[in-house]
């Protein structure tokens, strides 16, 4: 079958009917698609492809084949799960479940342009329900029983989804480590976005699950107080904000946010990973017994109202206020002028050496500032040579 890159495209891709563009990252096009068959049979799936400037370079097609072989490992109600990995033409693409709903951050700014968070039970079930993907990614194992070592390195508001019936997944693993990608941990190179990162990611240590664990903090953090944690003028300022700024609890600033949800989030960002929480299931073990001691009930039906009210399916302006969704624990946001957002995505960026006494505040902004001028470099050259950086 035509593929949608020849002339007079004819919206097939092999024997997916590509709908819509859902969008585009660094690497990948993203289409929502669907498979027909017999008796009007349609199932709706999500198409991820390599860019055609990307298609040829070896450099992404290894990243794309080891987020395949990963992401088709993983069977887990709050993973996105993968249907196929497969060639067409010249093509790499993945077929992906469709979860009709929107990512959080969606969801986040909308709340924010309403003048209110999304506030502490939010922040808990999506909590419980990325830090249950996280416990079972972090636990798998190859077919022989060696642990996999898999950190996602990429957990952000953009990367969780939630569905229109409440359901909360994490998807992406295009910048996953593993023991299956050995050269994903070369020295000088930092994969994610920057004002999601650990401390141990931004500056090119070694990661293992509580990286994670620390990323989701920050999300649970955002999503209880409606303003970003981490968000400077520059990579160099949210670089130094990360690894040294002070982090003021989330009940300094919405009084809302209960003392047990301030320890576990405060908890979660400790910047020593000896000191922050040691496995998903340490993170989890708490949020259910604080949700228990709160007598808050799962709030999946809240979730799927919170989407259906800001995002209505037939693309309406929001019905109401997300005040009056009654959220337990829903919060006034602060005031933060965030909507211009840093380009925060670095799918490989060089960075200097980490230096083993760990680095300075001075040294953390030079590196950010050469990030930004080495991203432009390497991406050029990347282009005009056709191979990946060394």
């Amino acid at each position: 079958m035509p593929s949608l890159d020849q002339a007079g495209a004819t919206r097939l891709f092999g024997k997916y009917r590509l709908l819509r563009d859902l969008g585009a990252g660094g690497m990948a096009q993203i289409y929502l698609a669907a498979i027909d068959g017999p008796g009007g049979f349609e199932k709706q799936c999500v198409v991820k492809k390599i860019l055609p400037e990307h298609a040829k370079n070896p450099n992404f097609a290894q990243m794309f084949i080891h987020e395949a072989k990963v992401a088709a490992m993983m069977s887990h109600q709050n993973i996105v799960q993968v249907f196929e990995f497969a060639l067409e033409g010249e093509n790499y693409f993945l077929a992906m479940e469709y979860v009709s709903g929107s990512a959080l951050g969606r969801l986040m700014r909308a709340a924010r342009k309403l003048g209110s968070a999304l506030g502490p039970q939010v922040a808990v079930d999506v909590g419980l329900g990325i830090g249950h993907a996280l416990e079972y990614a972090h636990a798998m194992q190859a077919a022989d029983g060696t642990p996999m070592g898999i950190v996602h390195r990429d957990v952000s508001p953009e990367n969780i989804l939630v569905s229109r019936d409440g359901a909360v997944k994490l998807t992406d693993f295009g910048v996953v480590k593993s023991s299956m990608n050995a050269e994903a941990t070369v020295a000088g190179v930092v994969k994610g976005k920057w004002a999601y990162m650990s401390p141990e990611q931004v500056t090119n240590q070694r990661v293992d699950g509580r990286s994670d664990l620390f990323s989701l903090g920050i999300v649970m953090y955002e999503a209880c107080v409606g303003r970003r944690l981490f968000r400077g003028d520059s990579v160099a300022a949210t670089v130094t904000a990360l690894t040294s700024g002070t982090i003021t609890p989330p009940s300094a600033l919405v009084p809302d946010v209960p003392a047990g949800l301030d320890a576990i989030i405060m908890k979660a960002l400790e910047r020593s990973p000896a000191r922050r929480y040691q496995s998903a299931t340490e993170l989890l073990h708490d949020l259910e017994a604080f949700r228990a001691n709160q007598g808050w009930q799962p709030a999946r039906r809240k979730l799927s109202e919170l989407v259906n009210t800001l995002f209505p399916r037939d693309g309406s302006a929001p019905k109401s206020s997300i005040t009056t969704l009654s959220m337990p624990g829903g919060a006034q946001a602060p005031s933060q002028n965030d909507e211009e957002e840093l380009p925060l995505v670095s799918d490989s960026v060089k960075l200097m050496e980490p230096t083993p006494a760990g680095p300075s505040a001075a040294l953390l902004v030079a590196i950010g500032l050469a990030a930004v001028l080495g991203s432009a470099l390497v991406w050029v050259l990347l282009l005009l040579l056709d191979r990946p950086p060394s």
